[in-house]
Parts: C-alpha cells; structure tokens; sequence
C-alpha cells in the first residue's frame, strides 16, 4: 500500500509536526521517512542539555559527529542537573565545549551550571568571542568576559544574567557592560534573574534602564528604555525544569539607575507599573535603586509619586 503521507505538502508536514511530543518526534525521525527531515528540524532546533545525564550526553555526541544535525541547533539550554547543587559531570562540560562551535545556527544560548569554574568561564566566552554562531539571547553566569562577548556578538538583542544570592547587584564586570552599553546604540537589554528563597522559580529581576546613562549623556526619560517585549519573549521560549523562569513567576523587579537626577518620577513609575501590570502579572513589589547620591531623594521629592502609585496598585489588587 502506497504511502500517501510523501505528497503532503512540507508546511502540512511541519505544522503536523509542531504538535508533536519530543518522544513523537524521535520516533517518526526513526519510523517515517517523509517525516524525517520535519522531525528533525523539530526536535533538533530546541535542545535542554542536563550536565549530568548520559541521554544529554550522547545528544551532543550526535551533533558533534553530525555536521547537518547540528546545523538546526537554534536554542540551547544547558542546566547542571534536575537538582541545580549537583556538580556537572566533567564529561558533559568536555562534550558542550567541543560540540558548542559547530552549531553555526546557534541564535539563543543559556547556561546555568553548578560549579561555574573560571575555566569553563574562560572556554565558553573564547567560543562566543570566536563568532562560531551569531546570537540574539545569551544567558549566563556573570563570570562570564561578558564586555567583550557583547562586543564580538553585535547581533545580541538580550544578555540575561543569573544570580543565586537574594537581590541582584551590580559587580564589576556587569558595571563595566553596564557603560559600554550607554556608550553605543542599539546595544544590547541586560537584565537579571535569581532567587532568594526556596520557591523554585527564578522570581527576582533586575533592570537597567538608560544602561546607568551618566547625567551628562541622559537628555530625558525617553533614554530609559526597558525593552519589555524582548524579555517577556525570551522568558517564553526558557524550558528551565529544576527552577522556573516565566513571566508570571516573577514576583520582585529591581530598577538600577546612574541617579534619579533628571527623572520625572511621576510619569516614569506610571509607565513602568502599567508595562509590569501587562506584562508580569505577580509582581508584589518594585525597587528603585541608584548608583550615585541624587538631590532628589535627599529634598525626598520622589516619596508623594511612589506613595500615589502605591495606592494605585493597591486599588488594582483590591478590584481583581
């Protein structure tokens, strides 16, 4: 009996396979030879990569070995394990470092392994440096040479930092991004994500709208950007397992500013509470931080507006 399944047209035969498990996929890769090559571009362009498992292993073996393969790579997550503090097996770091250039298709990289030594760190930011790839969204440990892989990746449209240990801070790599940043246009949004509690989700984000812009070089509120959009996209696609990242998980935002000198406080909070109304629902609390001293918070100027959206927010909450 002829198999009718080879004259379906090849949008039918991938729209049939975006409703598939990833189970589905393999075995129709296997079974189905009209459906191979869908299957493949399917179940090979989105990849979560466990350190510490031998199944993730021989993945990257498959695509260390398999030039075509590797080439539909489009997203790869890397986590140490289904437990973040069990170590990486030494023998998954040896199989993502040598297979990590040869996905030359490679657009959204995110890592998060648990120990994150200095010589990982130094292996992974050679590769990104080398431009094996182009990247639009690179998530990663901080000790990462984030200024130069930002400068060498010029495509990058979101640079995502994890943090482990309660609210984000800014260190000096991140400082030293945080400035190139203000300095070019159309860089990269950074952000931050980490947890301080043991709920198991990433519920802390911190911003950086206007990139610490110096007073100088901050003209109006319209230079603190927050590109709302690009995030919540990127917190779509993460296929975390062990520790949640999603929009509505997200429960504190940290806004870091160069000062508050020059912000119209009033239509800034307004704008921003309406945009984390829209877009992350479960925020319950909101921080306005600054790096240098700003006269408006010593003649307390800023306390009547917060005070006013606070009680904007609460009415909302009260009404839901």
């Amino acid at each position: 009996m002829a198999d009718s399944t080879k004259n379906l047209p090849v949008e039918l035969k991938s729209q049939i396979a975006s409703y598939c498990s990833r189970s589905t996929l393999y075995s129709l890769a296997l079974t189905k030879k009209a459906f191979q090559s869908e299957a493949e571009r399917m179940l090979y362009s989105c990849i979560l990569f466990y350190a510490g498992s031998s199944s993730s292993i021989k993945v990257f073996e498959t695509l260390n070995y398999n030039s075509h393969k590797a080439r539909l790579v489009r997203f790869l997550q890397v986590e140490t394990s289904e437990e973040f503090d069990h170590p990486a097996d030494p023998l998954a770091v040896i199989a993502l470092v040598s297979t990590l250039p040869k996905l030359t298709s490679l657009a959204d990289f995110r890592m998060r392994i648990s120990p994150f030594t200095e010589e990982l760190a130094e292996d992974i930011s050679t590769i990104l440096k080398a431009r094996y790839f182009t990247l639009h969204t690179l998530m990663c440990d901080p000790s990462m040479d984030l200024l130069n892989i930002v400068k060498c990746q010029k495509s990058l449209k979101l640079v995502g930092i994890y943090h482990e240990d309660g609210q984000p801070f800014i260190e000096d790599r991140i400082l030293q991004l945080l400035q190139y940043l203000a300095s070019v246009p159309n860089g990269p949004f950074l952000f931050t994500v980490g947890c301080d509690s043991y709920i198991p989700a990433l519920h802390i984000m911190g911003l950086f709208p206007g990139c610490l812009r110096s007073r100088s070089t901050w003209r109006h509120d319209s230079d603190l950007h927050i590109s709302w959009q690009v995030i919540t996209s990127a917190l779509d696609r993460d296929m975390g397992r062990h520790m949640t990242l999603a929009c509505d998980e997200i429960r504190h935002l940290c806004l870091f500013f160069e000062s508050f000198d020059n912000l119209h406080v009033d239509d800034f909070l307004a704008k921003v509470i309406s945009d984390v109304a829209q877009h992350f629902p479960s925020v319950n609390g909101i921080n306005l931080l600054a790096r240098l001293p700003s006269r408006l918070v010593s003649t307390c100027n800023i306390l009547p507006p917060i005070n006013k959206f606070t009680n904007k927010v609460r009415l909302l909450k009260g009404s839901k």
